[in-house]
């Protein structure tokens, strides 16, 4: 069942759950922040792909063992019309010497961390 409790302005606690339908839901405050401002500064339709995950969830789509995403920190998103280069130019640019800021061909993944990593998949 979907958890309807609005986490921000445009997001809702079940688009941060686990995909596979375990019932996780936990979301870290940063991550639901920085994807707030994204959404507000492009003023597009963002849509989470993957947020928090399970462990049977995340090894089945080949996830880190010790990934963010089974912690509620991390998730890998799309912005409607942008690309996830320019997603990942400008989350640079705000918070140069923090999170890990992954791009993949059509999503940025974004996690809490102290200091900056940035990949592309």
């Amino acid at each position: 069942m979907r958890d309807h409790t609005q986490l921000s302005e445009n997001f809702f606690r079940y688009e941060f759950a686990c995909k596979c339908g375990c019932g996780l839901q936990t979301a870290d405050v940063e991550i639901i922040t920085i994807w707030q401002r994204i959404r507000t500064h492009y003023d597009r339709l963002v849509t989470i792909n993957s947020g928090a995950r399970c462990a049977a969830h995340n090894q089945a789509v080949g996830g880190y063992p010790n990934s963010r995403h089974l912690r509620g920190e991390a998730a890998d998103g799309t912005v409607d019309h942008v690309p996830a280069q320019e997603v990942q130019a400008l989350l640079r640019s705000w918070y140069p010497n923090k999170l890990g800021i992954g791009r993949g061909r059509n999503f940025t993944h974004i996690d809490v961390r102290p200091s900056a990593a940035n990949w592309s998949y």
